[in-house]
């Protein structure tokens, strides 16, 4: 039975939770939990299958962001937005089920944390970078490598408009190739 059940596991942490599962000698305990498995085959039935597959895997980031020193990469807390997007809206239709009381009742006690995903979208870019607009530090630190990309360009432009140029360089381009 638990190697079925693994089957249906939609994530890491999930079939850990399945592969832990053990027999329950608590005849209440079991007649409590059947009623609840009863509630879930009433809650697929009206809602359909929810989308936990969809959610990312966030047990790693969960651990960095538990360790003080340690940072999160971009794409790591877009993870972390899309995972609590999904949950959000998982936990919302299943609240919203009159045919499942007790999973409605738990999924109701889910904080809404939208506007915690709102402000990783805003932070992160689609393209994994770090928006300028996340912090005003980072903004100034932007602004001023490009301050000082354009004087440094101007000041090599000079060499080339030197006396010496012709004598000394065979082409009178700037580049930059990787940042130098």
């Amino acid at each position: 039975i638990r190697s079925l059940l693994l089957t249906y596991g939609g994530s890491a942490r999930g079939r850990g939770l399945l592969a832990a599962l053990v027999p329950d000698p608590d005849p209440g305990r079991v007649r409590e939990a059947l009623a609840t498995t009863a509630e879930a085959v009433a809650l697929l039935a009206e809602a359909g299958r929810q989308p936990y597959h969809d959610l990312p895997e966030i047990d790693v980031a969960l651990g960095a962001a538990r360790v003080q020193g340690l940072h999160l990469e971009p794409l790591q807390l877009a993870d972390v937005a899309s995972f609590i997007e999904g949950s959000l809206e998982i936990s919302r239709a299943v609240a919203s089920c009159e045919a499942a009381p007790r999973l409605a009742r738990r999924a109701a006690l889910v904080a809404d944390t939208h506007d915690v995903a709102q402000a990783i979208r805003r932070a992160i870019l689609p393209s994994g970078e770090v928006a300028d607009t996340a912090s005003p530090k980072l903004a100034e630190a932007r602004r001023a490598i490009v301050r000082m990309r354009a004087q440094l360009t101007t000041v090599m432009e000079s060499f080339l408009r030197g006396k010496d140029a012709d004598r000394l360089l065979q082409d009178k381009l700037v580049t930059t190739r990787n940042d130098r």
